[in-house]
C-alpha cells in the first residue's frame, strides 16, 4: 500500500512524510495524535482497527462514522497519544 500512494499520490505521500517529524517534535506537554485514513465511505459505523502503516490487518477502507466513533473513544482512553496510526474498517 506504501508504495502505491508513493506511485499514484506522490503529494500525499510527501505530506505524510513531512507530517510526522513535526508532530514527534512538538513538547511533550502536548497530547497528539494523527490518524491516517483510507478511502472514505459514508456507511454504517463498523469496527475500527488501528494499527502503524504497514501493519497486516489494516483494510483499505473506513467509514466515517466509525471515524468519528474511534475518535471519542480514542479522547477518552488515550492509547495512541504521541503516535500516529492507520485507521480501517475491521
Amino acid at each position: 500500500m506504501i508504495s502505491s500512494i508513493k506511485l499514484f499520490v506522490p503529494s500525499a505521500y510527501a505530506e505524510i512524510n513531512g507530517m510526522t517529524p513535526l508532530m514527534t517534535a512538538l513538547p511533550s506537554e502536548l497530547n497528539w495524535t494523527v490518524f491516517r485514513v483510507p478511502a472514505l465511505g459514508n456507511g454504517d459505523a463498523g469496527p475500527v482497527k488501528a494499527g502503524f502503516v504497514g501493519e497486516k490487518g489494516l483494510g483499505v477502507k473506513l467509514e466515517r462514522k466509525s471515524m468519528v466513533e474511534w475518535v471519542l473513544v480514542e479522547m477518552e482512553k488515550g492509547e495512541w497519544i504521541g503516535k500516529c496510526p492507520q485507521l480501517s474498517n475491521a
